[in-house]
């Protein structure tokens, strides 16, 4: 999925991806998320995304985050330090309108086209980045 994430030239496919990737992050246990990562760059993967001018991909990311810090602390904490993921995640912070989303065109729905929201990180995975972000400061 990270082959075809990088290698695609459209965004339809690279967010499939992604998405992949998360539900992957979200259902597998830690011990097997950690073996499966270890030699996998992960940590500056979600660095650049997180810089990333497409919000939803840095939306992505941010959950990408969350869940593996939730998942493996002691190694991911660490690695986002070292990566910039945590720098990213300040800046992110700090933005002007950080709480605002560009719309989307969904897919066609009674033959016409729909605007929604992208969706943004609950408040919930903020405070526990920036819980984080403070502890380890």
């Amino acid at each position: 999925l990270y082959v075809m994430y990088n290698s695609s030239p459209g965004p339809g496919i690279r967010y499939k991806c992604l998405n992949s990737i998360l539900g992957m992050f979200y259902y597998t246990n830690s011990d097997v998320l950690q073996d499966l990562l270890k030699d996998y760059p992960i940590s500056s993967h979600v660095a650049s995304m997180l810089a990333s001018s497409d919000q939803r991909i840095v939306v992505r990311a941010i959950q990408m985050a969350n869940f593996l810090i939730q998942k493996l602390p002691e190694t991911f904490q660490v690695h986002f330090r070292r990566e910039g993921v945590m720098h990213q995640i300040e800046k992110l912070a700090r933005e002007p309108g950080s709480g605002e989303t560009d719309s989307e065109i969904d897919g066609p729905s009674n033959s016409s086209k729909k605007r929604r929201q992208a969706p943004l990180p609950s408040m919930m995975t903020r405070r526990r980045l920036s819980d984080m972000l403070r502890r380890h400061g």
